[in-house]
């Protein structure tokens, strides 16, 4: 049986397997044992309809998880039922984060007030609508603003990434993200800030398992920031670089916001852009723009 103490840990990972196991339960519900099991993957859950799952943004507290069917209006029998009747069967609502492999172990959760409604959605691998049941929960030893000490930054560290000059041109043809990660000056910048983010007390990370491709996260009071880093090698290529930098770190915050409550975006240049409508746009997105001489604006 999982030690579900031990496995409070954020730094703990369960196999899967072993925690189905352990419970002779399936996949979302089932009725042999005194715990519902929940296990919600953000990474992989939205290409099957399950766009719902994750922290709530307005609520920090409040976690939403999208029901059990791929395929058609879901209704409220078998997993969903054990979710929906778990306080009156008096079993343990146990949610985790993850679905395959290692996940982690969130904790014990309770339905909120309401508990679910139904929500219209993609049918897996399809472009069909249909109804899905989302659940709303929350901790039971956590409410409100207290819920970040629940999402704890991931185990893994900062990889600090190396430059090394490349004799092949810069086609379209290859990945534009991939180009600019292999100009010094992409390094540098990038190095500098997790550099900088050290120096004031703030531990860095690279991509973790089931977050999006950003150059590097950290976390400061509550708040987790998601960086993109651009070089501007000249003025000829400074708006191409812009455009690709607000459009991926917009993406990234998307993606971050479903597994962390409250994120930041910030766009992370070599140097001042020569233009300054790059300033106002960014801001007008809720995006933050700065280069090593404005580091100091991260930490206000």
């Amino acid at each position: 049986m999982v030690g579900w103490r031990a496995a409070r840990s954020p730094r703990v990972a369960i196999r899967a397997r072993d925690v189905r196991d352990a419970n002779a339960v399936r996949r979302r519900g089932g009725r042999s044992t005194p715990n519902v099991l929940i296990f919600s993957d953000l990474s992989v859950g939205e290409q099957h309809g399950y766009s719902y799952d994750g922290w709530d943004r307005a609520d920090p507290g409040l976690f939403h998880y999208t029901g059990e069917g791929q395929q058609g209006n879901q209704q409220l029998k078998a997993g969903n039922k054990a979710i929906l009747r778990h306080a009156e069967e008096a079993r343990a609502l146990r949610v985790f984060e993850g679905a395959r492999g290692y996940v982690r172990y969130l904790g014990e959760f309770r339905l909120a007030d309401p508990p679910y409604d139904m929500s219209p959605a993609h049918a897996s691998g399809t472009t069909t609508v249909r109804s899905v049941v989302v659940f709303h929960m929350r901790a039971i030893d956590l409410s409100g603003s207290h819920a970040s000490k629940l999402v704890e930054p991931p185990r893994g560290g900062y990889i600090r990434p190396t430059w090394r000059p490349s004799k092949q041109p810069e086609p379209w043809s290859r990945d534009p993200n991939v180009l600019d990660r292999s100009r010094k000056a992409h390094i540098d910048t990038q190095n500098d800030l997790r550099d900088f983010l050290e120096a004031a007390g703030a531990r860095a990370w690279s991509p973790q398992t089931g977050e999006p491709d950003h150059d590097l996260a950290w976390r400061r009071r509550g708040v987790t920031f998601v960086a993109e880093v651009k070089s501007l090698p000249s003025a000829g290529t400074e708006d191409r670089q812009m455009r690709l930098g607000i459009g991926q770190v917009l993406d990234y915050h998307a993606l971050m916001s479903k597994r962390y409550p409250r994120v930041r975006a910030v766009l992370a240049v070599e140097r001042e852009p020569a233009s300054g409508r790059w300033h106002p746009l960014c801001a007008s997105h809720g995006i933050t723009l700065v280069w090593p001489a404005t580091f100091d604006a991260l930490l206000q």
